[in-house]
C-alpha cells in the first residue's frame, strides 16, 4: 500500500511538472491543445480537492482568494439567470468557470509543483518559440487560416499578444528577482531572447491594447529594481529601453508606427463625425453604449448574452452608430460586467482583481528571492489582464481565462510553498527578543502560551499580580524571570515587564496569545533582514469556541514587536498602547493566535470589565457621551466587525463576536454617559 501510493505521487508529480512544461508553449502554438492539458489537469486538480484539500483547515489568504473566485462565478451565474440564460449566457459562464478552476488547481500545485525550474524554463521557451512563429508568419503568412498580415499562431492576434506579453513579462519577473544569486550562465543571457522575441511577436501581431499595457510592466519591473541599481544604472537602463522601442517604433517590419498613425487618424475622424465605424470608432461608440445601458440597468445590468440587443435597440433610436451593436460584447470588461451584470458584477470584478493583489503585496517581503519571483509574476498576470481589459473582455475568452487560471493558481500555489520551506530552512535569528508577558490567574492558558516562545526567545519576563491557581508556578517552569505585584492597571504593568528587558527587541504578548512556528520565522527573518523597521504589527487570529476567526474581530493588528530603546506603554487602564519614538512600523504577515475568552460567560464579564475600566478612565479626563452617542458608536462597529471586516465569512461565531464587541462598545459609551449623569446628580 506505501508502494502504491509512493508510486501514485511520484506519477501525479511527474504529471503535473509535464503540464506545466508544455502548457504555455501550446497554449496559443497548438489549437485545443492548451485546452485539454488544462482539461486534464483540473480533473486532477478537483479530485484531489475534494478527497485531499477539503480535509485540510484554509488560511485567512487562501480564503480571501478562494472567496474572490466564487463570488465572481455565483455573481455571473446570478444576473445570467436574472437575465435570461441562451447559449451565449451558457459560453459565457463557461469562462468563469474556468476561473472558479483556480480553486482546486492551486491545491494540486501547491503540493505536487516541486521543482520550481520547470515553470520558468516552460516560460521562457514557449516566449522564445512564438517570437520565432510571429516572425515566420509576418515573412510567409499564417500557420493558420485568417488575418495573414498579423501573427496570431493558432488564435486571435489579440488573444496571441495578451498571452505573450504576459508570459514574457512573467518571466523578467523572475529574472529580476534572481539577480545578486545563483543563477546559471545560460539564465543570465537568455533575458535577451524572451525579451527581444516577446516584444517582437507582441508588436507583429498588431494588437494595440497590447502596447498599452507594456509601459505599465516596464514600470513593475523598475519599481522591482528600485533598491539594487544606482540611479545611473537606472537611467541608463530606461534610456536602452527608450532606444529599443524607438527602433521598433521606426522600424517599418514591426508595422507599429503604421497601426499608431492609423489610431490617431481614427481618433480624430471620430471626434470630427466622419468616421464612427473604423477600429476606433467603433469601440467609442460600443463604449458609449455600455454607459447607457448600464444607465438602465444599474442593479444586476440585461442580463448576458443580451449586449448586442440592448446596443441595437439605441441604434434603432438613433441615439448611437450603427457600429455599437457589431459585436457581442463591448471590447471591454470592465464595460461588459456592468452591461451585463449591474452593478453587482463589476464590485465581483474588482475583488477579483484587488484582492489578489493586496494578499501578494504582503507576501513581496518575506520569504527571500524564489517567493518574490511568484509574487512578482503573479502582480504581472493580474495587472496585464486589468490593463487588456480596457480594450478587451479578456475573461469572457477561453484561452485567456484558462491561462489565467492556470498561473494564477500556480504562482499563489509557489508563493506558500516557499514560505514553507522557508519555514524550514530559517536560518539563526541574528538579533535577540525579549518577551514580554502580564498575568493574573490563566493557568489554563499561561502554559501553552510561555511553551510557544520558550525554545526560541532569548528570555522570557512575567509579571503576575497575585495568581491563586498555579499560574505562577507553571510561569516558572518555562522562565526565572517571574515578578509577583501589586496591580497599577494594564500600561503600567506593562511598562514594569518592559523595563525588565534588556535585549534590543522586545515582543509583548497576552497570556491568552500563542505564537506559531510561522510567525516565529516570520520574526526571525524580520529582526535580522535591517529592513529599518523600529516595529511591527502582528495580525490576530481570534479563537473562540474550538474555531478560528478569519475575519472581523480577527482583522485588527495590534502593534507587539518593537525596538525597546525610546519605547514605553501608555500608563491606561486598558487598551494600552506602545509609544514609539519617529520611525517606520511595519505589518507582518504570519497571525498571532488570541484565544480570548473561555466561555460566554468569561467574554461577557471580561467584556463589560474593560468597558467599565475604559468609561471611568475618559471620565476622569473630562470626556462626555449621550445615549444615542452609545447607540451610533455600538451600531457602527457591528457594521465595521461584521460586514467590512467580512465576520459573516466566520459563520455563527462571527456573529456572535461581532454582536461581543458592539455590546462592548456600547457599553463604553453608555458607562461614560451613566458616570455624566452621576456627577450632575452630585454636584446639584
Amino acid at each position: 500500500m506505501v508502494m502504491f501510493k509512493a508510486g501514485y505521487n511520484s506519477l501525479l508529480e511527474k504529471f503535473v511538472l509535464l503540464s506545466v512544461f508544455l502548457f504555455p508553449l501550446v497554449i496559443v502554438l497548438v489549437k485545443h491543445a492548451g485546452s485539454i492539458i488544462f482539461s486534464l489537469i483540473a480533473i486532477v486538480a478537483l479530485f484531489y480537492f475534494f478527497t485531499k484539500a477539503l480535509k485540510n483547515n484554509f488560511s485567512r489568504d487562501e480564503k480571501l482568494l478562494f472567496y474572490s473566485c466564487l463570488f465572481l462565478f455565483l455573481a455571473a451565474m446570478l444576473t445570467a439567470w436574472l437575465g435570461g440564460f441562451d447559449k451565449m449566457a451558457w459560453k459565457k459562464m463557461d469562462s468563469f468557470l474556468n476561473l472558479l478552476l483556480i480553486v482546486p488547481l492551486y491545491f494540486l500545485f501547491k503540493q505536487y509543483l516541486t521543482k520550481s525550474k520547470v515553470i520558468w524554463w516552460g516560460l521562457a521557451t514557449a516566449v522564445i518559440a512564438c517570437g520565432l512563429v510571429a516572425i515566420y508568419e509576418r515573412q510567409y503568412g499564417s500557420l493558420y487560416s485568417g488575418f495573414s498580415l498579423r501573427a496570431k499562431a493558432a488564435t486571435h492576434p489579440i488573444l496571441f499578444a495578451d498571452v505573450i506579453l504576459s508570459m514574457t513579462f512573467m518571466w523578467l519577473a523572475y529574472f529580476t528577482t534572481q539577480i545578486g544569486h545563483q543563477i546559471k550562465t545560460i539564465e543570465n543571457w537568455l533575458w535577451l531572447p524572451v525579451l527581444l522575441l516577446g516584444l517582437t511577436a507582441v508588436f507583429l501581431s498588431g494588437s494595440r491594447g497590447a502596447w498599452v499595457v507594456v509601459p505599465v510592466l516596464v514600470l513593475m519591473m523598475f519599481w522591482q529594481f528600485r533598491d539594487q541599481l544606482s540611479s545611473k544604472k537606472l537611467m541608463i537602463s530606461a534610456a536602452v529601453l527608450m532606444a529599443v522601442m524607438l527602433a521598433a517604433y521606426l522600424l517599418p517590419a514591426t508595422g507599429i508606427k503604421k497601426r499608431i498613425e492609423l489610431t490617431v487618424d481614427n481618433v480624430a475622424k471620430y471626434e470630427a463625425g466622419t468616421q464612427k465605424g473604423s477600429s476606433i470608432g467603433t469601440r467609442f461608440e460600443m463604449w458609449k453604449a455600455s454607459l447607457m445601458i448600464f444607465n438602465e440597468n444599474k442593479s444586476v445590468g440585461v442580463g448576458w448574452g443580451n449586449y448586442k440587443e440592448s446596443a441595437q435597440k439605441l441604434v434603432d433610436d438613433g441615439r448611437v452608430f450603427k457600429s455599437a451593436a457589431a459585436w457581442n460584447h463591448p471590447h471591454n470588461q470592465f464595460l461588459s460586467m456592468m452591461v451585463n451584470g449591474g452593478s453587482i458584477m463589476l464590485l465581483a470584478l474588482l475583488l477579483f482583481i484587488i484582492v489578489p493583489l493586496l494578499l501578494l503585496r504582503r507576501s513581496l517581503d518575506y520569504g527571500g528571492s524564489e517567493a518574490r519571483a511568484y509574487t512578482l509574476a503573479a502582480m504581472v498576470l493580474i495587472v496585464s489582464y486589468a490593463g487588456y481589459g480596457l480594450s478587451e473582455a479578456i475573461l469572457e475568452r477561453s484561452i485567456p481565462t484558462v491561462f489565467y487560471a492556470f498561473y494564477l493558481a500556480l504562482f499563489f500555489a509557489m508563493v506558500s510553498r516557499s514560505k514553507v520551506i522557508a519555514h524550514e530552512s530559517a536560518s539563526a535569528r541574528s538579533e535577540k527578543i525579549s518577551v514580554i508577558v502580564i498575568s493574573y490567574n490563566e493557568a489554563d492558558r499561561i502554559g501553552d502560551c510561555l511553551s510557544s516562545v520558550a525554545e526560541w526567545a532569548d528570555e522570557i519576563i512575567l509579571f503576575d499580580n497575585g495568581s491563586t491557581d498555579g499560574t505562577i508556578d507553571i510561569a516558572k517552569q518555562f522562565t526565572d524571570k517571574v515578578f509577583v505585584t501589586d496591580w497599577p492597571g494594564y500600561g503600567k504593568q506593562k511598562q514594569r515587564a518592559l523595563n525588565e528587558a534588556q535585549y534590543e527587541w522586545v515582543l509583548s504578548i497576552d497570556a491568552d496569545e500563542q505564537l506559531t512556528p510561522e510567525l516565529r520565522a516570520e520574526i526571525d527573518y524580520m529582526v535580522s533582514s535591517g529592513k529599518g523597521e523600529i516595529a511591527y504589527r502582528i495580525p490576530w487570529a481570534v479563537t473562540i469556541y474550538n474555531k478560528r476567526l478569519d475575519f472581523g474581530r480577527s482583522g485588527r493588528a495590534p502593534l507587539r514587536l518593537f525596538k525597546r530603546e525610546g519605547a514605553r506603554f501608555s500608563e491606561a487602564s486598558v487598551h494600552e498602547k506602545v509609544l514609539l519614538p519617529v520611525g517606520k512600523v511595519g505589518l507582518l504577515h504570519e497571525r498571532l493566535l488570541h484565544f480570548t475568552h473561555r466561555d460566554l460567560k468569561h467574554a461577557m464579564d471580561k467584556f463589560n470589565q474593560y468597558a467599565w475600566l475604559w468609561a471611568t478612565e475618559r471620565f476622569k479626563k473630562g470626556k462626555k457621551s449621550s445615549m444615542p452617542l452609545a447607540i451610533i458608536h455600538g451600531s457602527w462597529t457591528f457594521i465595521v466587525a461584521f460586514f467590512l471586516r467580512l465576520g459573516f465569512l466566520d459563520g455563527y461565531r462571527g456573529f456572535l463576536m461581532a454582536v461581543h464587541i458592539s455590546l462592548y462598545t456600547f457599553n463604553k459609551y453608555a458607562a461614560l454617559w451613566t458616570l455624566g449623569l452621576q456627577d450632575k446628580k452630585y454636584k446639584g
